[in-house]
C-alpha cells in the first residue's frame, strides 16, 4: 500500500529549500523568513513563491514585482559587488532602501508616504519604524516589505510580521510604495 504525504508537509519541503537558498545570500534571507513564514495562512492551500509578490503588489506591473521580489530575496544584481555609486563595499537590501547617500532625495519622497501610510493604518508600528530608521534598520526594512504587526515572545523579544487579516488596501500600500523605490533604484543602474 503507498502512503501518501499530506500536501502540507510538500509545501512546507519546498518552502525550508527555498528559505534555505535564500538564507544563504547576502540579505541572509531575514525579511522573506520572517514575512512570510510556512506556517502562515498563504502557505494554507499551496506555496507558491511568485504568486505571494503578485497577491501583495497585485495592480503593480511585471517591472515592479520582479525589482520588489529581489530586493525581498536578496538575489538582485546590484548586491553582487560593491555600490557602483557611493561606493559601499557589501550592499544589501537595507543600503539601498535607507542608506545610500546617492537616492537621498527619492528616500526622503518614499519614507514621508511610509509614514503617512502607518499613521493611518498602523499606527501602534510607527514609533518602531522611526526610531528603526536611525537604530535596527532589520526592523525598518520588515516594515517596508510588510510587517504590519507586532508581538512579544516568551522571552520579551519584539517580533514583527505579516498580518494577513489586515484591511487589504493598507496591508499592500506600504509594499507597493516598496516595490517603487526598487524598481527607481534599479533603473537606476540599467540606464
Amino acid at each position: 500500500m503507498e502512503k501518501t504525504i499530506p500536501e502540507y508537509k510538500i509545501y512546507k519541503y519546498w518552502f525550508d529549500k527555498d528559505l534555505k537558498l535564500i538564507s544563504n545570500c547576502k540579505s541572509r534571507g531575514f525579511i522573506f523568513s520572517n514575512l512570510f513564514h510556512c506556517s502562515s495562512s498563504y502557505f494554507k492551500k499551496k506555496y507558491e513563491p511568485l504568486d505571494l509578490i503578485t497577491r501583495i503588489l497585485t495592480h503593480k506591473n511585471r517591472e515592479q514585482r520582479s525589482a520588489f521580489f529581489r530586493f525581498l530575496s536578496g538575489y538582485c544584481f546590484l548586491f553582487t559587488q560593491s555600490c557602483m555609486k557611493c561606493g559601499f563595499t557589501t550592499p544589501d537590501s537595507i543600503h539601498f532602501l535607507l542608506n545610500c547617500p546617492f537616492f537621498i532625495t527619492e528616500r526622503t519622497e518614499y519614507l514621508q508616504k511610509v509614514r503617512k501610510m502607518l499613521s493611518n493604518h498602523f499606527p501602534t508600528i510607527l514609533p518602531d519604524f522611526n526610531h528603526s530608521i536611525t537604530n535596527d534598520k532589520k526592523t525598518a526594512v520588515l516594515i517596508l516589505f510588510g510587517a504590519n504587526t507586532k508581538t512579544k515572545n516568551p522571552n520579551g523579544n519584539i517580533t514583527f510580521f505579516r498580518n494577513p487579516l489586515k484591511p487589504f488596501h493598507a496591508l499592500n500600500s506600504i509594499p507597493a510604495h516598496t516595490a517603487d523605490f526598487a524598481t527607481k533604484i534599479i533603473s537606476v543602474f540599467n540606464s
